[in-house]
């Protein structure tokens, strides 16, 4: 992730392929020892879970950072917080790893790696009920913008009546 000859965006990509690389090449068999650790340790023991808590608050510092330098660049949106952001994305990571491991295939990793190609994330408020009701128009001109920067046509084919 050091690498200053890539951009954060390729330096992020150029580890989550390395990994994606090491995980092929055991057959979709192994996945992440800490995570792995961390689904079958934590509730036997108060100092392993701090310790594995620890681990993955190291993990996300040079995430947060390469982000940071993303969306100094404009590379990355900086609505977020990079350390947010990293949060997210170890977690996404560890979620498609543990998948992969029960697919027994790189499915999981592709759909997480097409997910952040096509992710928006959208900051909202609270809502009284559920958010697609309390915030319909920002929701639906948020995934309008999506679609056109897909290259999707988002005109409605038929006009919709109430």
């Amino acid at each position: 992730m050091d690498d200053k000859s890539l951009t954060p965006r390729q330096r992020l990509k150029r580890y989550l392929d390395i990994i994606s690389g090491v995980l092929a090449d055991a057959k979709w068999h192994r996945g992440c020892l800490i995570g792995d650790f961390s689904l079958e340790t934590t509730s036997q023991s108060k100092l392993l879970r701090q310790r594995l808590e620890a681990i993955f608050q190291e993990w996300r510092a040079p995430f947060a950072s390469c982000i940071a330098e993303a969306q100094a660049i404009g590379e990355i949106d900086s609505t977020f917080d990079p350390m947010d952001l990293a949060e997210f994305l170890l977690a996404s990571w560890e979620g498609a790893i543990l998948r992969m491991k029960v697919e027994r295939g790189p499915a999981a990793l592709d759909r997480f790696a097409k997910g952040l190609k096509n992710c928006r994330v959208v900051q909202l408020a609270s809502g009284i009920h559920y958010l697609q009701e309390d915030y319909p128009e920002v929701i639906g001109a948020t995934v309008n913008e999506w679609l056109i920067d897909l290259g999707v046509d988002s005109t409605p084919k038929r006009k919709v009546t109430s």
